[in-house]
């Protein structure tokens, strides 16, 4: 668990494959919990994202991107990094 008073974080960067232009939507989730939904940018960007409180937990945590063009096929995103923080 996050100490009381803390904000977790989680930063991750990135490019999607755009060869053909389509309308692309990026779900995250941390944990198993839905935390954000969104169509990412054109080009090389980071994301941050404030986590809601007892999303992150001692030891591992997982981290899911998953990006699907308007058909609900999943597309691609070259991930940089993926980085949790706790501030």
């Amino acid at each position: 668990r996050v100490p009381a008073g803390w904000q977790a974080s989680l930063a991750f960067a990135g490019i999607p494959d755009m060869r053909e232009r389509r309308n692309l939507s990026m779900a995250v989730s941390v944990n198993g919990r839905a935390v954000a939904s969104f169509v990412p940018f054109y080009g090389w960007r980071e994301y941050r994202l404030l986590l809601p409180p007892g999303t992150v937990r001692a030891g591992r945590n997982e981290v899911r991107l998953d990006m699907t063009d308007t058909a609900g096929a999943p597309w691609r995103f070259a991930v940089v990094y993926v980085r949790l923080d706790l501030d």
